[in-house]
């Protein structure tokens, strides 16, 4: 055999093993983003079942966060009826009448949608693989098995980390509460020791004022939106159930106040707005009054 055809040979050689080796690559590349897929949709049933299936009175609390206050009721009683859930009845009636309620007052003043702060990170989570990034991922070939076996391990980090958070966190709870003043609120939302803590919606009693945002301890505390049943509205900043620190006054004029507060009067800087949108006075407040020089 000659030189020439020593190496004729042994390129072919190296030729089907260069070739069985993109092969097997291939091969296993498609096989990690099968299993990719797989557990990708895992999660994606495993979060429809954990809200609508698991416990389908979450989901239509969040219907009302949302302000799809209509909606939630038709839901809240169709449960009622079909009793397909395992819910304390009192519970639901709770949560039919703080409904009503903001319906009622939706009706006579603008009511505004409510925050969703902590509850979207916990009930639902940043979603695990971006859409974009694993359409990319099927689309293209050259994905080296490396960047797959990663991703598969992140999405199973995440999903574990997911399901320790739903159990740690308390099922969302319809009841009467006491404001710092001994007002009867109805409250739904969030809860903490059998209080009203996180971010959820509560309608008083005796005003019929209704508030959505964060809780402590059965205080509004945090950011958050309280409208009167006059029409008034403010949107802003709350410490130990007052107004405190930045927020906006509204009247049903059209009149506005956007500034400081302490202890529920306008105090610190301000500026105030009249119907037609001319600043009015523009300085600092005292005692919910313009400190002139």
């Amino acid at each position: 055999m000659t030189t020439a055809q020593k190496v004729i040979g042994a390129l072919a050689i190296i030729s089907v093993l260069l070739f069985g080796s993109i092969i097997y690559v291939s091969s296993q590349n498609r096989e990690l983003r099968d299993k990719l897929t797989t557990l990708e949709a895992h999660y994606t049933n495993q979060e429809l079942a954990d809200s609508a299936i698991h416990n389908p009175v979450q989901s239509i609390d969040e219907m009302v966060f949302s302000g799809q206050y209509a909606d939630a009721l038709q839901k809240y009683q169709d449960l009622q009826q079909k009793k397909t859930y395992s819910v304390n009845d009192a519970d639901l009636v709770a949560r039919i009448s703080v409904v009503r309620s903001l319906i009622a007052n939706a009706a006579s003043s603008r009511v505004d949608k409510p925050i969703q702060a902590a509850r979207d990170s916990i009930a639902k989570p940043t979603t695990l693989v971006d859409r974009e990034d694993l359409a990319n991922t099927s689309s293209n070939k050259n994905k080296d098995t490396d960047s797959l076996e990663n991703k598969i391990t992140e999405l199973n980090r995440r999903l574990s980390a997911r399901e320790r958070a739903l159990e740690e966190k308390e099922q969302l709870k319809a009841m009467a509460i006491q404001g710092p003043t001994g007002q009867t609120i109805q409250y739904v939302g969030d809860t903490k020791n059998g209080m009203a803590h996180g971010t959820g919606t509560g309608v008083w009693d005796a005003s019929g004022g209704t508030y959505n945002g964060d809780w402590q301890q059965n205080k509004r505390h945090g950011y958050g939106v309280y409208n009167w049943k006059d029409g008034v509205r403010y949107e802003g900043e709350f410490r130990q159930d007052k107004r405190e620190g930045k927020g906006s006054y509204y009247w049903p004029s059209g009149e506005r106040y956007v500034g400081l507060w302490k202890n529920n009067q306008r105090h610190g800087h301000g500026v105030l707005y009249d119907k037609d949108g001319n600043v009015s006075y523009d300085g600092n407040w005292e005692s919910d009054k313009p400190k002139r020089k």
